[in-house]
């Protein structure tokens, strides 16, 4: 979980805030940002976390997008 935290917060960088949701779930909160804006930032997370993680783990990633906008 500490290799995930930090993978999102290099990911995510001053673009948004990264908290820890449940067990092994995390949220983050991107401001202004749009549907697509947001999508493309879970696939860089999704990615990252894949290529990142990948040894000595085999770490996989389901996210999803909502926005109020």
């Amino acid at each position: 979980l500490k290799d995930v935290v930090k993978v999102l917060h290099s990911t995510v960088g001053s673009r948004g805030t990264v908290g820890r949701y449940g067990g092994e779930e995390f949220c983050v909160i991107a401001a202004n940002c749009s549907v697509e804006e947001g999508a493309a930032l879970a696939e860089r997370i999704r990615a990252t976390i894949q290529q990142s993680l990948l040894v000595p783990y085999s770490v996989t990633t389901s996210v999803g997008v909502a926005s109020s906008i």
